[in-house]
């Protein structure tokens, strides 16, 4: 990663779930923001460019694909993990299509997976940033 600080944002309507994922995170010097509320991250998504999103599918109000249509509309390159408890094949699919990077099931049984993901989804964002500053100055 270079020398700028990745931005994260985490999504999930339960508190727990979001502290657990900051926790992690933290381990790793990775700070990140956080809410429970779909609403308030769109506001956030607005205020910031995240790098990387980890968001929830289920939750009341805008739902975790709604979440990452916004996202993507925002940021194109931003990195969308989608986490669901409530996991079904159409539920991948529609999340993979409309370009989520990646997918995990709660309750967690692999917090080490979602680190890796997290960190490569960081590194080939840097990447794509050098390549399309290199392209930008030819």
């Amino acid at each position: 990663m270079s020398d700028q600080e990745a931005k994260i944002l985490l999504i999930d309507d339960e508190k727990d779930v979001v502290d657990t994922l900051e926790r992690i995170l933290l381990f790793e010097n990775l700070k990140c923001d956080k809410t429970t509320d779909p609403d308030r991250a769109v506001e956030l998504m607005n205020e910031k460019m995240y790098d990387v999103i980890i968001t929830d599918i289920m939750m009341p109000g805008l739902s975790g694909i709604k979440i990452l249509k916004i996202a993507k509309s925002i940021n194109p390159l931003c990195h969308v993990i989608v986490i669901t408890g409530y996991s079904t094949v159409s539920t991948v699919y529609e999340s993979i299509t409309r370009g989520a990077f990646d997918f995990f099931v709660k309750p967690f049984d692999d917090l080490d997976g979602i680190l890796k993901t997290v960190s490569l989804s960081i590194g080939r964002i840097r990447r794509w940033q050098l390549l399309i500053k290199d392209k930008s100055f030819s």
